[in-house]
């Protein structure tokens, strides 16, 4: 049986510790650890370059939030699956790695054996946060939602997008509301942090021309 080429990002060394040793006591020569990583930044650029199966991402983060990182990998790299790990259990934090498209949420009070049982239901490409109700579109932007993304991340104001795109002041907040939800982003400066992450501008280009 193939290995499943696993990433962990956790800012807590020993959690990191722990997750390894439950990786090779537990999983029976099942999964292989890649790489690890105590930062986004740093762990979306190995994640890029090493493409595991599957990627163990902790929601709080010294400096992305673990949400952002998951639905940056989504986008590069539909293929991996992404298990979100946590302390925080109310229900408003799943609802944004269901629209980030993890995989799973785990708690970091979860047993060994249900971990285990998880990470190999998710291996196998089991889904785990189904979307509720019917069915909705995914997390990927349109090409007019890319255009606005970039757009404020370059520091335009909705007026001035709207001007610039030629649609209404309503239309360009809509367009905002959606990428924010489509990402699970909260403020405007996530959206410039994804922005440029996601190579969609470089740094340093927030200013209107």
């Amino acid at each position: 049986m193939e290995k499943v080429k696993i990433f962990i990002l956790d800012d807590h060394s020993l959690f990191r510790e722990g997750l390894k040793r439950i990786l090779v006591e537990e999983g029976k020569g099942r999964y292989e650890l890649v790489g690890e990583a105590s930062k986004g930044e740093e762990a979306l650029e190995a994640i890029k370059a090493l493409k595991p199966d599957l990627v163990l991402v902790d929601v709080a983060l010294s400096d992305i939030d673990g949400f952002q990182v998951c639905s940056l990998i989504k986008e590069t790299l539909p293929d991996t699956k992404v298990v979100m790990v946590t302390m925080f259990a109310q229900e408003e934090f799943k609802e944004q790695a269901r629209e980030a498209k993890a995989s799973a949420y785990v708690l970091k009070d979860q047993d060994v054996p249900s971990l285990m049982e998880i990470l190999e239901r998710v291996s196998a490409g089991e889904n785990l946060l189904p979307r509720k109700g019917r069915r909705r579109r995914g997390n990927r932007l349109s090409s007019r939602e890319k255009e606005v993304l970039k757009l404020i991340a370059q520091g335009y104001t909705g007026r001035e997008i709207a001007e610039l795109l030629s649609i209404s002041v309503r239309t360009a907040n809509t367009h905002r509301a959606n990428i924010m939800r489509k990402l699970a982003l909260r403020n405007t400066a996530s959206m410039v942090r994804y922005a440029i992450l996601s190579g969609l501008v470089v740094s340093g280009e927030n200013e209107p021309a």
